[in-house]
């Protein structure tokens, strides 16, 4: 009895193994061609352990064929001993297949220890700005952009600008969603001629770009002349000229008693060019007294006895006309008497361009010192330079007091120097 069921025990073992293996190799059975290399080498061991029960059924068989035989004389004990040795030559034949199957997976095949691969963006070149710099325009959104032409090589867009535009915010790579090539070279003050030349405004002057050449305005004056002297000469003189650049805006000094101003002083005011949108205009700076008070005596002692006068332009406006009240009240030596300086008056007006030249608007209402003309009888004379002068500063005779004044005037223009 024992003899009859050992084979049959023997005979189930490779299902056994089977099931062994579907147990502690899950993936044995994984037909997914990513577990190609895990499913050759488990097939490999399935396949060892087949051959094991098979050399091992042999094995039994030739056993079994021994037993039967035996009393049956050698012949049948020399069988059974081959077919044993055949099962056991079966059973290193299935373990030689097992550890080839358990052998290095190919190298083609994917390995999943590495993990999931990350997909390669759709559209980097757009959708994202990386180191290399900003995002390249790819060809199926359109080759476009301002004042540039535009080609599609190898999927990407090419721009080049337009004669006389430059991209000089370095975003053409960007076509339509950029400004193109914004900078009009011809014209563009910080960019003049080519990128990054700016050009430079010179002092109490403005620059433009012209045809991409910089070009500096500024305000040029002519030679002083003197008008004709009003009053009688006194050759004791003050110049009172205003510096280079400098015109006339107004006057202080003093008035003895209200009866006659006897001292004077001129008030100077830069003038600069700006553009603005309706072109170029003049500005006009604060005053200043860049010179001594002309008259009788000195400071000191005028202001303990006088009274202090005060005439400025408004804003922006400069002395366009001198009022002068002149009175004889003392005579020479014979008893002639001699017209001298009674009063002074001023009128302002606006200086503005035109025709390249610095021309002035009507004057407004006279501006005077306060003092009492109807005391004596007086000459009012005026004083004013030509139609396209400015005026520049005084000469000044006095004594006791203001007995000769001289206009100083000069013209002004608009200067232009490319550089």
């Amino acid at each position: 009895m024992k003899k009859s069921l050992q084979p049959r025990i023997r005979s189930s073992w490779p299902l056994v193994a089977a099931l062994l293996t579907a147990a502690c190799n899950p993936g044995a059975f994984d037909r997914s061609p990513r577990r190609a290399d895990v499913a050759v080498s488990e097939a490999g061991t399935s396949q060892s352990m087949q051959s094991e029960a098979a050399g091992e059924s042999g094995e039994a068989g030739a056993a079994a064929q021994g037993g039967a035989a035996q009393g049956g004389g050698a012949q049948g004990g020399a069988a059974g001993a081959r077919d044993a040795a055949a099962g056991r030559g079966g059973a290193q034949a299935g373990k030689g297949g097992a550890a080839a199957g358990r052998g290095a997976p190919d190298a083609s095949v994917v390995d999943d220890d590495a993990g999931p691969k990350p997909p390669a963006p759709k559209d980097a070149g757009i959708d994202a700005m990386v180191d290399a710099g900003p995002p390249v325009v790819q060809c199926p959104e359109g080759c476009t952009a301002s004042h540039a032409s535009g080609s599609c090589v190898a999927g990407a867009c090419r721009f080049e600008c337009t004669a006389g535009y430059g991209d000089c915010d370095a975003d053409l790579v960007l076509g339509v969603r950029g400004n193109g090539c914004e900078a009009a070279l011809a014209l563009d003050v910080d960019n003049c001629g080519r990128c990054g030349r700016a050009c430079s405004a010179p002092t109490a002057g403005y620059t433009s770009c012209d045809n991409a050449s910089c070009v500096d305005y500024t305000l040029a004056f002519g030679l002083v002349t003197a008008n004709p002297p009003h009053g009688s000469p006194n050759p004791n003189l003050s110049e009172q000229l205003c510096p280079e650049g400098m015109v006339v805006t107004g006057f202080d000094g003093f008035v003895e008693d209200s009866l006659i101003a006897d001292s004077v002083r001129v008030h100077c005011s830069p003038l600069s060019l700006t553009l603005g949108s309706g072109g170029a205009s003049v500005t006009v700076g604060d005053h200043s007294a860049p010179h001594a008070l002309a008259g009788a005596v000195a400071w000191e002692q005028i202001a303990m006895v006088h009274t202090e006068y005060w005439m400025q332009c408004a804003p922006g406006e400069v002395v366009s006309e001198v009022v002068i009240a002149l009175w004889s009240h003392w005579g020479d030596a014979q008893g002639v008497p001699y017209p001298t300086v009674k009063d002074f008056g001023l009128r302002c007006a606006k200086p503005r361009v035109d025709g390249g030249k610095i021309v002035l608007g009507s004057p407004g209402p006279a501006l005077t010192t306060g003092v009492n003309r109807e005391t004596e009888q007086v000459q009012v004379e005026l004083d004013s330079c030509a139609a396209s002068g400015l005026i520049r500063g005084f000469r000044l005779g006095y004594g006791s007091n203001i007995d000769e004044v001289v206009t100083y005037c000069a013209s002004a223009r608009v200067a232009a120097q490319r550089e």
